[in-house]
């Protein structure tokens, strides 16, 4: 079985709602404008107001639920996180539905202002949503990954189900053992439900296999950056890290990791099955392994890389936060070392650094990037405290006309960056195409006339739309 079939049928078991194809793709272009905002009214406005339903601090991490397509948003210094409905996170300023670690929408102490506890939270830093619907926390004050089951239908102010770096949900102490940790800022998950943490102070990345099922305060299985788990030393190599901190998983079952204060970003080959301290495959952001500072401003470079995004078309996405913009690098497993990024958003070029004005095209900490289901990004833009929401152009290709044979026809074609393809008979209701969004199928039936135009249209979650007319011949 090749990889790409490998992937697509992990992606099956697991329960994704939809396909990791390589025609999912973001075709964002550089510097084009973010096409909405969450946490604030408006592109201009960044004043933290104090936590609302919808206001955000500093904003850091980003998460979709593949199942349902609702955002979640971790809320920094309001110490939460906020759950945004699949149709109002693509609206400008829109509420959120939920709130987890506070009570209500009007509170922002750490851990309520008291004890810390299953329903508390103390510097969220980043989020992932699993195949399963199961939300996963690095609360980085707490010292712990908190899951959250079925996290896109929960209460506000719900209590976790499930802990790890702590024995229980009442301590924070720090460790630097198998099972403890120091300030853990990045979580994700792969197709085989393995987690994968950066243990930031510890300068290092956890895997826990089949981490669902472990029970609270479970053992990791493997480590990264250090040769054992008693270890916490900064280093500069292919097997070392200095204050590491978001993850990312490929389609290929790659590990990217975000090593902020060597500015660059480390990849790990056949990462379920590394080994203890195993080296990187390439980096980027660097021409070697035993670089660390910071290159001048340019499609090489990479200043203090936080949180990264893996999308299902090879591209990876980097948020380049001192240089206060977004990369995107195609491709990015075939990259030579130090290879440069094709794409750029929050800077008008690749030579430009710099917080621009807040605008849909200027950014002031680009950091946390989750990729939705239509191949778009949602990017956490930290110090003007907001998510911005990037989108393709939608379209939909058709063939021009078709032949019924007895009264029926079929026909196949594509769309990019929408959620829903439909189509239309003459005084009759849309009906959704069969397969995915990127190669569908439809079926007309009935067919009488001569000539019968069928519209078809794609329809991203933010009502855009894009429209073919088929002319299907009944001789």
């Amino acid at each position: 079985m090749n990889t790409l079939k490998l992937t697509l049928h992990l992606a099956l078991v697991a329960g994704f709602s939809f396909t990791l194809s390589p025609s999912l793709h973001a075709g964002l272009k550089s510097s084009q404008p973010a096409l909405s905002v969450l946490g604030k009214p408006d592109f201009g406005n960044t004043t933290a107001n104090g936590p609302a339903a919808n206001e955000l601090g500093r904003a850091e991490g980003v998460a979709i639920d593949p199942n349902t397509s609702k955002v979640f948003v971790a809320d920094a210094t309001n110490h939460r996180i906020l759950r945004f409905g699949a149709t109002a996170a693509y609206q400008t300023g829109a509420a959120a539905e939920a709130v987890f670690g506070q009570a209500d929408f009007i509170s922002g102490l750490a851990n309520r202002g008291g004890a810390v506890a299953a329903n508390t939270l103390n510097t969220p830093r980043s989020l992932f949503v699993d195949a399963a619907g199961r939300l996963w926390v690095a609360d980085a004050s707490n010292h712990r990954v908190l899951r959250f089951d079925n996290a896109s239908s929960k209460a506000s102010g719900s209590n976790a189900d499930a802990v790890l770096g702590q024995a229980h949900f009442a301590t924070t102490a720090t460790a630097t053992t198998q099972s403890g940790m120091s300030s853990p800022v990045g979580v994700t998950t792969d197709a085989s439900g393995n987690l994968f943490v950066t243990d930031r102070s510890n300068h290092r990345v956890l895997i826990f296999y089949n981490a669902a099922s472990k029970g609270n305060g479970a053992n990791a299985d493997r480590v990264l950056g250090q040769a054992t788990f008693v270890t916490s030393a900064i280093g500069t190599t292919a097997s070392a890290f200095n204050f590491p901190w978001g993850v990312s998983v490929d389609g290929g079952g790659r590990l990217w990791v975000g090593d902020t204060l060597n500015n660059r970003v480390l990849r790990f080959d056949n990462v379920a099955t590394i080994g203890n301290g195993g080296a990187a495959s390439a980096v980027l952001g660097q021409s070697d392994f035993v670089s660390s500072a910071a290159l001048p401003v340019g499609a090489n470079a990479l200043n203090s890389p936080y949180y990264l995004a893996a999308a299902p078309d090879g591209t990876l996405w980097v948020g380049d936060f001192s240089y206060e913009r977004y990369l995107g690098y195609k491709n990015a497993a075939a990259k030579a070392n130090g290879g440069n990024a094709d794409i750029v958003l929050g800077q008008p070029d690749f030579v430009t650094e710099g917080a621009a004005a807040a605008s849909a095209t200027g950014v002031n900490g680009a950091n946390g990037i989750a990729i939705d289901k239509e191949g778009g990004l949602f990017a956490s833009d930290y110090s003007y405290n907001r998510i911005l929401r990037y989108s393709g152009v939608v379209k939909v290709k058709a063939p021009a006309k078709v032949t019924a044979v007895g009264g029926k026809a079929i026909f196949r074609g594509t769309s990019e960056h929408a959620s829903v393809v439909r189509f239309k008979q003459p005084g009759a209701p849309f009906s959704d195409t069969k397969g995915n969004v990127t190669n569908w199928k439809a079926k007309v039936t009935g067919l009488s006339r001569p000539i019968t135009r069928v519209r078809v249209q794609s329809v991203a979650l933010d009502g855009r739309k894009a429209t073919k007319v088929v002319k299907v011949l009944n001789p």
